[in-house]
């Protein structure tokens, strides 16, 4: 070893024994040469490894990411990267159950993990993911096409002209993307029933109706009504 205020080098030989399950935490061993002596250190940290990722996540439906691909081209949705080969969904707010469309966005492997370090912040994401979207004119009028290519004219028309009245309805994941602006302006209000079947099959749930638009996939059970606030 050298003595207090020598400028001599060591090199230290160690040893990383990491566990699973463990949350991250390493058990190292630094051989000091020449002198036969261990010292054992532990680091604590939570990283990747740790017990919320230990876990496999809920795999995302096929509809829903290949809506989520097609939203950004393939590509990554950061803006000015043209990455198109390895490339990862990631949970703006991080919760691996949330797999709402909105809080979904596509990334490269490089900005996948500045994201979980937060150099890219959750804010910039959904900056990013409003990035992807087509700018629509909300409005009633479009929103009663919507619904006409959703449930049909008469429907629709029911919707519109009572404002309040409920739809019990299945939507397919990107339907329920289109819908999110006339949500963020207040027009409509979406909630879930829980139901969950497979579109296409004339599946019925409850008195649930299947949307007339996109009749595949995994769809979920929602209650549909139009507020006539504009």
């Amino acid at each position: 070893m050298p003595t207090p205020g020598t400028s001599d080098k060591v090199l230290i030989s160690c040893r990383i024994n990491a566990e699973k399950g463990r949350t991250g935490k390493l058990n190292i061993q630094c051989i000091l040469p020449n002198q036969g002596t261990t010292e054992a250190l532990a680091l604590n940290g939570d990283s990747m490894s740790s017990d919320k990722y230990e876990t496999n996540r809920p795999s995302l439906p096929a509809e829903l990411r290949r809506a989520i691909e097609v939203e950004s081209g393939h590509a990554c949705a950061v803006k000015g990267c043209s990455e198109h080969t390895y490339l990862e969904i990631h949970h703006i707010d991080q919760d691996r159950n949330n797999n709402n469309p909105q809080n979904l966005i596509l990334l490269c492997d490089k900005h996948h993990k500045m994201a979980h370090n937060d150099v890219i912040d959750r804010k910039a994401l959904r900056l990013y993911k409003a990035e992807l979207s087509p700018r629509i004119n909300v409005s009633v009028d479009s929103l009663a096409a919507l619904l006409t290519e959703l449930c049909g004219p008469d429907i629709s028309s029911q919707l519109i002209n009572n404002p309040g009245a409920q739809l019990q309805i299945v939507l397919n994941p990107a339907s329920v993307e289109e819908l999110q602006p006339y949500i963020q302006s207040a027009l409509v209000v979406l909630r879930s029933t829980g139901s969950i079947c497979s579109m296409g099959m004339n599946s019925r749930v409850g008195n649930h109706i299947e949307e007339l638009k996109r009749p595949y996939g995994l769809g979920n059970g929602f209650l549909l009504s139009f507020t006539g606030e504009s």
